[in-house]
């Protein structure tokens, strides 16, 4: 990436390089971003059992409780109709929504899972990734985007796209990190110290938001009432996010994970968590 997706300017500070790949920061606006990242072919890669994409999600607890929430959470803040997961994965919402008298359909790039999803719980789900002729204009009342937008290669064009399909004030819900959370964004500045920035994780994250970036990048496409939640915090999630990443075995490691891993409770206690849900209306 040559230039800021978001602003498009071209100046940007190095934050780390990770596993091969440079995360950055725009000068401009604030976008975190890889500025080399993977292939097509790399990336659909990522997405396969064979590589660890949410295999067995349909029968995990954590996973099966996520799906639930999330339910709770557009059921709030959606009015019930046809609903369209982008990146719906093996189909555990949609399969609640569907039982809770939704519309379902989703989208997902990983075929393996939307095996799960087409054959265990009968969904109307289709591979590949969102392009203007995927859906019909203004057909859905909600779309969803369960930690989704920060994976896309384009997100300013995936989020014009998406308004498209939706109805006259039918509602974007989307969940993603938040790079401006007190542990990423005090850990950022010590990040070439360490070598880490645990926030970051390429090459499967290809973006990382704000809350002031995602706000703009919604209202540039015209969405209004942006709204800000809280999500969930559970222990669990730093600790696998350290764990996975096998800082307790080195000195720098244990550091960085006595350092940042308690801000991330601080975070989430003062409303600065390191993800964030958004309600975004379209008129």
């Amino acid at each position: 990436m040559n230039k800021c997706n978001l602003c498009g300017a071209k100046e940007f500070k190095k934050i780390i390089s990770d596993n091969g790949y440079l995360v950055v920061e725009c000068l401009n606006c604030g976008l975190v971003y890889l500025r080399n990242p993977p292939s097509k072919k790399e990336m659909k890669n990522l997405y396969s059992f064979e590589n660890g994409y949410r295999k067995n999600a349909a029968k995990k607890k954590r996973d099966i409780e996520r799906a639930m929430a999330q339910l709770k959470f557009i059921n709030k803040h959606g009015q019930k109709g046809e609903l369209l997961d982008v990146g719906c994965s093996v189909g555990l919402l949609l399969d609640f929504a569907k039982k809770d008298g939704w519309d379902v359909r989703g989208l997902d790039i990983s075929k393996d899972a939307l095996k799960v999803a087409r054959d265990d719980f009968g969904l109307d789900v289709k591979e590949g990734v969102i392009a203007e002729n995927s859906y019909p204009k203004e057909e859905f009342d909600v779309i969803h985007l369960g930690d989704y937008i920060e994976h896309v290669p384009d997100p300013k064009k995936t989020i014009g796209i998406l308004k498209s399909f939706l109805k006259k004030n039918g509602v974007l819900v989307l969940t993603t990190p938040n790079s401006g959370g007190l542990s990423p964004r005090v850990s950022k500045n010590f990040s070439q110290l360490f070598g880490i920035w645990t926030h970051a994780d390429p090459p499967a994250h290809l973006f990382q938001f704000s809350k002031k970036t995602i706000k703009n990048l919604l209202s540039g496409h015209g969405f209004q009432k942006i709204t800000f939640f809280r999500t969930p915090f559970k222990i669990e999630g730093p600790v696998a996010n350290f764990r996975a990443r096998s800082l307790h075995k080195s000195v720098g490691g244990f550091f960085y994970t006595v350092l940042f891993m308690p801000l991330s409770i601080i975070g989430f206690l003062i409303n600065q968590g390191s993800s964030m849900a958004v309600v975004a209306g379209r008129k």
